[in-house]
């Protein structure tokens, strides 16, 4: 089993940012090495937790990518991520960086390594990251979970709008109804018993998936409760690229968010969502 990839000063920037992003979500995860793509689930902690996946393109995050292994090509390991944030962080400054699987005695390790050329003399720095190898096969168990297509799909809006109206609504409820509309349309609504607040984003760009016909489609409506903690938590992460976030809403079923990464890549999560009740559950 033997897996080598070198990485360029920009990929690790941008790599280090969604390793410290996934770090705040989750302690650990489990990193899937193909031949064609790189995939890193998080590792959830209660059946509450929010969920998150990362699926890249080897080709961009790593400039040179070999990998070897008796299961068809592939690795899959579980990792803290709390180490390897910090061992991209230190190579942040580096000229040349790369990651390899070693064995340290008998123990496996990601064997990060940098090299910095600075004007009074070259650094390197290594660090050897204790893994726990798994079964290739075991990719099942960390999947994304399987929901109904969505009703509606809105790409959000650009800056913090969406993140600050969240903070803000954490103050009077401990969960918030997500109402959407193909249109183009999200509105956010906190009803408790001594307070009741509702606030619209409209203009917001529609995206159509295979499941929708652009014909029928433009009228679907789909809601969705989940808690407003949670939620701020996931729109928390600045360092991820929110200017081009969608968001995919199946009523009552589902709540994804999904973000480019890396380029080609893609990260996404779902948020565990709260059953509506009464005239809240109106079908999309």
């Amino acid at each position: 089993m033997r897996f080598k990839g070198r990485i360029s000063q920009e990929n690790l920037i941008g790599f280090h940012m969604l390793i410290s992003s996934l770090e705040r979500i989750g302690s650990r995860a489990a990193i899937h090495l193909c031949p064609n793509t790189i995939k890193i689930c998080v590792i959830f902690e209660s059946i509450d937790s929010p969920r998150c996946y990362s699926e890249i393109p080897p080709t961009a995050l790593f400039s040179d990518y070999r990998i070897e292994s008796q299961s068809d090509n592939s690795i899959l390991f579980e990792i803290g991520l709390d180490l390897l944030s910090w061992a991209l962080a230190s190579g942040k400054s580096s000229d040349i960086c790369q990651l390899k699987l070693v064995k340290r005695g008998n123990k496996p390790c990601l064997c990060f390594e940098a090299h910095a050329s600075q004007a009074v003399a070259a650094v390197d720095v290594t660090h050897d990251i204790p893994i726990k190898v798994l079964r290739a096969t075991d990719i099942i168990y960390y999947a994304p979970p399987e929901v109904p297509p969505p009703d509606t799909a809105l790409q959000l809006p650009r800056g913090r709008l969406l993140r600050t109206i969240i903070e803000k609504m954490t103050k009077f409820g401990k969960s918030v109804i997500i109402e959407s509309s193909q249109n183009g349309q999200v509105a956010l609504r906190i009803a408790q018993s001594s307070i009741s607040i509702k606030t619209y984003v409209n203009n917001l760009v529609p995206i159509f998936t295979e499941n929708m016909e652009r014909s029928a489609a433009g009228g679907n409506k789909a809601s969705v409760e989940v808690d407003i903690r949670k939620l701020s938590s996931i729109l928390g992460l600045h360092h991820l690229q929110w200017d081009n976030a969608l968001v995919f809403i199946a009523h009552n079923a589902s709540l994804f968010l999904e973000l480019p990464c890396l380029g080609t890549g893609t990260v996404g999560f779902y948020i565990p969502i709260l059953q509506l009740q009464g005239s809240d559950d109106e079908g999309a």
